[in-house]
């Protein structure tokens, strides 16, 4: 005798779809503008996926070997969704901070952004309102970029010379930029100024500081140990790496932070005695 079981499940008519899987917000630093000596504009991007974001806003220390977190300073957008700006305001001049965006939401608590970003603010600004950061070695203080500003400290504008047999020829404060070139060389290596310029009663450092004397370089060597060989001291304050000078950049160190670069010369050479050309 034979016995057959049969089995049949039931099942609605209309099943009801599984409730969606809720999708975090995200959150991703884009970088910063308006750098000053106290603050900088950070920018930031949010999308609230599950319109869950109740705050957002970025977090900053100045300890740069941690991550920064809310339990550091923080602060808060206006925003919670989009392309967010927040003004930083209230720092400390020639510091380091250490950025982070982050987001608190109802479904998934804090979220950080994945990459963080490091902001240095100006130690001293220029007449024209350029800034710099500086450096402390052997007890004596230095901007780290070159000056770039175009005027002297009472505002007259310092004349700019192109032609090389002028510049050659004139006695009064005169200034250009490598190659005739502003807009490619200004920003990284600053202005090209001759012996005039630099030697104008009206001063072209801003006020309590002053174009550095051969005195001032020759005891900053002695202090980096370049007292007998130059290569030493030279080494420790020339930016590191092949961004600015050729391969091999044997040496380089920046231990200085001075962070030397190969800015150029306007002058005579053997092959062009009667010309101030563009070298080095």
């Amino acid at each position: 005798m034979a016995i057959t079981i049969m089995m049949t499940g039931c099942q609605p008519h209309n099943p009801q779809p599984a409730p969606p899987t809720s999708v975090p917000a995200t959150i991703s630093l884009n970088g910063y503008e308006a750098l000053s000596m106290n603050g900088a504009t950070v920018t930031f991007t949010v999308r609230d996926n599950d319109y869950s974001v109740t705050e957002a806003g970025i977090c900053y220390t100045t300890n740069l070997s941690s991550t920064p977190t809310t339990d550091d300073s923080k602060l808060v957008a206006s925003s919670t969704n989009g392309i967010i700006s927040v003004n930083l305001t209230n720092l400390q001049k020639n510091t380091r901070y250490k950025i982070r965006a982050y987001l608190d939401t109802k479904t998934h608590g804090l979220i950080y952004s994945s990459q963080s970003l490091t902001i240095w603010t100006y130690g001293l600004l220029d007449h024209d309102g350029n800034g710099y950061h500086t450096v402390k070695i052997d007890g004596r203080v230095w901007t780290v970029e070159n000056l770039r500003v175009t005027h002297y400290n009472n505002g007259d504008p310092i004349p700019v010379v192109t032609d090389s047999v002028q510049w050659r020829d004139d006695h009064q404060g005169a200034i250009c930029w490598y190659d005739n070139n502003r807009a490619k060389y200004d920003s990284v290596y600053g202005v090209l100024y001759n012996f005039y310029a630099i030697t104008d009663p009206r001063g072209i450092c801003p006020p309590g500081w002053h174009v550095p004397t051969f005195e001032d370089y020759h005891l900053m060597a002695i202090y980096l140990g370049g007292s007998q060989n130059n290569l030493v001291s030279g080494g420790k304050m020339k930016e590191k790496g092949f961004k600015h000078w050729h391969e091999p950049n044997t040496g380089a160190t920046n231990s200085s932070g001075w962070t030397g670069l190969p800015g150029g010369r306007r002058g005579s050479t053997r092959q062009h005695p009667n010309t101030f050309i563009f070298g080095n």
